[in-house]
Formats: structure tokens, C-alpha cells, sequence
């Protein structure tokens, strides 16, 4: 799932997907301590890749959250799901996966956020 939106395309309503390879770097966040909350993990794994250059082989970019503000977000946009409880236990017990996430747009915000392991099929905005 690669991002082959235009920045004009981010604009409405919508959604955009990346790959995130999430390892042991994107599960404790800058003072060092353990994130359990995948959500925060997901946050995490975006300010690796835009703010830290701690990027991945299975990461992939986004036309979105290279801004704290909007990284700030997926905390709240994260939770009214799809959410998938074999991933978010995984993850908390310290497991390394490569995740598809989706964002769905409205009004070019984000709403809504969704993970499912990588090379499964689905859409998550419908």
C-alpha cells in the first residue's frame, strides 16, 4: 500500500494508507519509557519516521503527519476503531509487525483510523 496522493487529494474527504514496520524504537517514546497504547505506538512510529529519521525497511511515508498537532491526533481519532485486539495485544507484549494503516478524511482531517497486518485484504473507510 504505497501513498500515491497528491497534497490537493488530502484536501476532502477521503482516505490515504501507509505500511508501518513497528519495532522496539516506535514502543517507548522520547524520554525512553514503554508504550502500551497502540495508538500511542502508532504516534510514535510517526515521529520516528518525520521527526527523528528512524525509519524502517517496511515503513512507508505520509502525507500527513510530519506535524505534531496532527500526530497529537491519532490518540483520538485512533479510538473509535476498527480496532483489532490480537494486534494491540501483540504489541504490548512487545511483538515487531509490519502494519496497513488507513486514515479516513473528512473534511481533510482525520475521523478515524485503521490497522490490520500487512498484505491482508480490506478497506477500512469503506
Amino acid at each position: 500500500m504505497s501513498v500515491g496522493l497528491a497534497t490537493s487529494a488530502i484536501q476532502s474527504d477521503g482516505s490515504f494508507g501507509y505500511r508501518a514496520e513497528i519495532v522496539t524504537d516506535d514502543m517507548v517514546n522520547s524520554n525512553g519509557e514503554r508504550l502500551e497504547d497502540l495508538a500511542a505506538i502508532l504516534q510514535q512510529d510517526r515521529a520516528n519516521y518525520h521527526r527523528f529519521d528512524i525509519r524502517q525497511d517496511g515503513d512507508e511515508t505520509d502525507p500527513f503527519f510530519d506535524d505534531f498537532q496532527t500526530r497529537a491526533r491519532m490518540q483520538v481519532v485512533y479510538k473509535p476503531g476498527p480496532r483489532d485486539a490480537e494486534i494491540e495485544s501483540l504489541l504490548a507484549f512487545g511483538a515487531i509487525i509490519r502494519l496497513d494503516v488507513e486514515v479516513c478524511l473528512r473534511n481533510g482531517r482525520p475521523v478515524q483510523i485503521g490497522i490490520r497486518y500487512s498484505d491482508t485484504d480490506g478497506t477500512i473507510c469503506g
